[in-house]
């Protein structure tokens, strides 16, 4: 039986969903045995479900809709001091669990703790680095911005020089290159599609979609329209609003709307892709990542993208209406892409390829 160790980012919902979608498709074909290194939002997600052990990782939490270099600094300027201590911890906790292959996203312990442990490993990521180095070209960076930069090609580059392979997931047309291999957005299954329910807004499991939430609160129920809000703390009702919380079910009511609003993470923008949904995107301030993926957007004319230095209410209840405005003619631009949410599938291939390679 192939021993599998996932490192997971716990700073939003994302990573936790893409890596829990490719799981279940490897347990479809054969038994492993998996285990989890995760902390924040990917150890909550993940502790009823599959052992877990809890590391130590980035913390972003921010009460503020903006990804601040000042208040990232203070939380994790000590941080790459930990990672020798964290893997002999693990090195102990894991003596009886002697991985063949580690899987890791953006969390940088796994690569780290797979090149000193000389246990063979894969990088799954979100963000396509031809389209990337583009991006950046024509990006006006700051200091902040350009260490996000930095540390996102040194993920790259560790992984193409050190893994096995560097897993792309991308709703462009792409060809593999070096270690780079490239797949369909990872998407969950959803049930049957029913009648459209409302504009479902998806807020993650970030401070930053909590910080924006409650300036949503105070907008959305100004408008004539159903709001389905999910990532709030608990259930309840504001007029034409309805309140969720964070839950796994979400897709269902994502394929069941007639429009989604989010933030710019990866894993909502494909799914919404994927069922062909009119998209309205919040990137966050400052946060390259999400920088990408709302550029990524615009530049293809597939969703209505807004970007705020700092939010103000008037102008975002204006954009919400605009969308609302111009969802039909944002549905018929999706509806003519091809775009297919096998990218677990395809994974899970990869994966199965690599264990049983020497």
């Amino acid at each position: 039986m192939y021993k599998v160790l996932f490192f997971i980012t716990g700073i939003g919902w994302g990573d936790s969903i893409r890596e829990w979608a490719i799981i279940k498709e490897l347990q479809k074909k054969e038994k492993l045995e998996i285990k989890i290194a995760g902390y924040k939002t990917s150890y909550n997600f993940f502790k009823n479900k599959i052992p877990i052990f809890k590391i130590r990782g980035f913390d972003i939490v921010s009460p503020r809709f903006r990804f601040e270099f000042l208040s990232f600094m203070r939380k994790n300027a000590i941080l790459p001091l930990t990672w020798n201590a964290q893997i002999k911890k693990l090195q102990k906790e894991l003596k009886n669990f002697k991985p063949d292959l580690i899987i890791t996203d953006f969390e940088p312990l796994g690569a780290l703790f797979a090149k000193k442990t000389k246990t063979k490993f894969i990088e799954i990521f979100g963000v396509e680095p031809k389209s990337f180095n583009e991006f950046v070209k024509q990006k006006k960076t700051d200091f902040f911005t350009n260490l996000q930069i930095i540390y996102l090609k040194k993920l790259y580059d560790f992984g193409n020089k050190y893994g096995k392979a560097v897993v792309i997931s991308t709703f462009q047309k792409t060809r593999n290159f070096a270690r780079f291999k490239f797949i369909n957005p990872i998407v969950r299954k959803a049930g049957k599609k029913r009648t459209e329910e409302g504009i479902v807004v998806i807020l993650g499991g970030s401070s930053f979609g909590a910080a924006m939430g409650k300036h949503l609160a105070k907008v959305l129920p100004e408008i004539n329209e159903k709001f389905l809000i999910f990532g709030w703390p608990k259930r309840k009702r504001i007029k034409n609003c309805y309140f969720f919380p964070a839950t796994e079910n979400v897709l269902h009511y994502l394929k069941n709307s007639s429009g989604v609003i989010s933030l710019a993470g990866y894993s909502t923008i494909s799914e919404a892709l994927v069922f062909k949904k009119p998209l309205l995107v919040f990137p966050i301030p400052n946060h390259i990542e999400q920088a990408y993926n709302a550029w990524l957007l615009k530049k293809k004319k597939l969703a209505m993208v807004k970007e705020f230095k700092s939010i103000d209410e008037k102008i975002l209840e204006q954009t919400i209406r605009e969308f609302i405005r111009k969802k039909e003619d944002l549905k018929k631009r999706v509806r003519k892409i091809k775009i297919k949410g096998n990218g677990a599938e395809q994974a899970a291939k990869i994966i199965f390829d690599i264990l049983k390679s020497d």
